[in-house]
């Protein structure tokens, strides 16, 4: 086989095309303009029938045997200090974790059996705020 020259960035997008239609997954309208393209770049058809060539003698050929059998690296465990060492710095982080969240406080506390205020009460003592008006949304 001889070395081909690709068309450049020119033909870049179809090229990527013909992959995906040797592997079936071009869509319809890709195929349509696919199929326009090739009727006019003869480049793109010879890298279609190189394309098609190699990915068929790829898909038929055996499978290689290894020469040698892969061992991976066993993977140690780590040890139950060190195990141990961790499970007390999640318990010492989640306890200081608590302390400081229930120290801070989230929202207001509502004060039981008061009684809503109303303008009636402004009325009577200037230092309490009138109750807020709601307007309809228009």
């Amino acid at each position: 086989m001889g070395h081909f020259d690709p068309a450049g960035e020119r033909c870049r997008r179809e090229r990527l095309w013909l992959s995906q239609r040797v592997d079936g997954t071009l869509s319809h309208f890709e195929r349509r303009r696919l199929d326009r393209h090739l009727a006019r770049c003869p480049d793109c058809r010879a890298f279609e029938a190189l394309l098609v060539d190699v990915t068929d003698a790829l898909r038929t050929a055996p499978p290689e045997v290894p020469l040698s059998s892969l061992r991976l690296p066993v993977r140690r465990r780590a040890s139950l200090q060190v195990r141990a060492a961790l499970a007390l710095a999640c318990v010492g982080l989640a306890a200081i974790g608590f302390s400081v969240s229930g120290s801070v406080q989230t929202r207001p506390e509502v004060v039981q059996n008061t009684p809503p205020l109303s303008v009636d009460d402004h009325a009577k003592d200037p230092g309490v705020p009138p109750p807020p008006v709601f307007l309809p949304h228009l």
